[in-house]
């Protein structure tokens, strides 16, 4: 146990997200944050296209929620699409997981940092209005995405 753990604090993505000093949010959205974050953690880079699927750019994007199309996954749908990671459950998720969800009226994405399962919390680094990049807790979300980066894409 103590092994996991210590692997867990020590995962490229979670140190990078305990060191890295983003700007202010009005600076750097939660999309924004996690592109400097994983490509300072990882050797990913993003094209273009790669970009406008990770921010979730299209004009529909509301009816795509509502059509379950996979690229309202964003960040997810691109790297599991690529090969870079695989999709993973709210139940698998660990520390380092890359994650999108989406409420009724809003989206997120974020680095978990772990779940409390009895409370329905999710624990995520990201960037937010009220905190910048910070670690925060949400409640589980009604649409849940989540992906872990092959080993071979870590620094």
């Amino acid at each position: 146990m103590r092994v996991l753990l210590l692997v867990l604090l020590l995962h490229p993505i979670q140190k990078v997200c305990t060191e890295v000093k983003l700007p202010p949010y009005h600076l750097s959205n939660c999309v924004q944050s996690m592109v400097v974050v994983l490509q300072q953690s990882t050797t990913i880079k993003f094209s273009q296209k790669d970009l406008k699927e990770v921010h979730i750019n299209y004009p529909d994007a509301w009816q795509m929620r509502q059509q379950n199309d996979p690229r309202i996954k964003g960040v997810v749908y691109n790297l599991v699409r690529r090969g870079i990671a695989t999709e993973v459950n709210i139940n698998e998720l660990q520390a380092g997981d890359i994650v999108q969800f989406w409420n009724e009226s809003w989206g997120h994405c974020g680095i978990a940092k772990g779940a409390n399962y009895p409370k329905r919390l999710l624990w995520l680094y990201s960037s937010m209005p009220s905190t910048n990049f910070s670690l925060r807790s949400f409640p589980f979300p009604d649409e849940f995405y989540a992906c872990r980066i092959k080993k071979q894409f870590l620094k």
